[in-house]
């Protein structure tokens, strides 16, 4: 500390709140993970999707995102009333043409539910460079809101989360 003084500086990135996100687990179900974000990050739509790349901390758990993205692969985020549009790089599109309908579904689902935890947010528009598509490889439609899915969470207690 500077002169025996302790300020906020000195702890306040050490301050947070926990947030759940959402990974692929057994049962091509998905998972919460719950972690802790900085106050700032906790806010940020940006944070989330950095923090789903990452992938998740258990190794019991799937990342969501195909390998080889990053968050330089986030071209934007709009918020706009209750819906939040995520434009992400043609780069992810192009590695999720790997995934089969399962990955599809925990990916684009894994997205939309812990985006939607966000304060204010019960949908998401996903564009690839700006361009939104029927669907990303085979069944999940694009084209609109997509709202959350709780029947694709898996609790603790191996029952669908309401």
């Amino acid at each position: 500390f500077s002169a025996g003084i302790m300020k906020r500086s000195d702890f306040a990135h050490y301050i947070g709140e926990n947030v759940t996100l959402y990974f692929a687990g057994e049962n091509d179900m998905l998972h919460p993970e719950v972690r802790a974000l900085s106050l700032n990050s906790a806010e940020s739509a940006r944070a989330y999707i950095c923090a789903l790349m990452e992938g998740p901390k258990d190794a019991s758990l799937k990342p969501i995102f195909p390998a080889g993205t990053k968050p330089s692969d986030i071209l934007g985020i709009q918020i706009s009333g209750s819906v939040a549009s995520v434009n992400l790089s043609s780069n992810v599109y192009r590695l999720a043409q790997t995934f089969t309908q399962s990955e599809e579904e925990l990916f684009v689902y894994g997205l939309v539910n812990t985006l939607s935890a966000l304060r204010g947010i019960s949908g998401v528009r996903l564009y690839f460079e700006g361009e939104t598509g029927s669907v990303l490889t085979h069944k999940v439609h694009l084209e609109g809101v997509l709202l959350k899915n709780p029947g694709r969470i898996q609790t603790s207690d191996n029952s669908a989360s309401n």
